[in-house]
């Protein structure tokens, strides 16, 4: 019995292609709000840093959780969340009258000195042309020698 290619086995299979990623994100753009969970991280990671100093990002993190899970004071983060919205929606709609520029995607792997992908074509490398005439000038000068002398 013939083994099937993975093409034939996987209906996802793309042939081994890498996708294009999404275009760029425009560095103009606003900001997105933050939700009340990290407007309470954003005062409340100073005090268990302070508790906690040997705690890492992630004890951090679970620690923060757990503060937010028992928190009687939502309604103050989720006020100040409402106002960082309000704020993205003005900024938002404000950056879309003015024009939204595009940013073109992200330049190629091979492009940012990595490694080309597997399989793909090598590209010719320029030859380095040597403009300039200070290192020139001495061999001239001895060819110009030889042709005076005259034996």
């Amino acid at each position: 019995m013939a083994s099937r290619s993975r093409k034939d086995q996987d209906p996802d299979y793309d042939g081994g292609r890498r996708k294009r990623g999404k275009g760029g994100k425009d560095p103009n753009a606003p900001k997105r709000p933050l939700s009340a969970f990290f407007c309470f991280s954003g005062e409340e990671r100073a005090k268990v840093k302070a508790k906690f100093p040997d705690y890492t990002v992630g004890q951090i993190a679970k620690e923060l959780g757990e503060r937010w899970k028992t928190c009687s004071n939502r309604a103050k983060y989720e006020a100040l969340a409402a106002k960082e919205k309000q704020r993205y929606d003005e900024e938002m709609a404000e950056y879309k009258q003015n024009g939204a520029k595009k940013v073109p995607p992200k330049e190629p792997a091979a492009a940012k000195g990595k490694p080309a992908p597997k399989g793909s074509k090598p590209q010719a490398k320029k030859a380095k042309v040597d403009d300039d005439d200070e290192g020139d000038e001495d061999v001239d000068d001895e060819d110009e020698d030889d042709e005076g002398e005259s034996d």
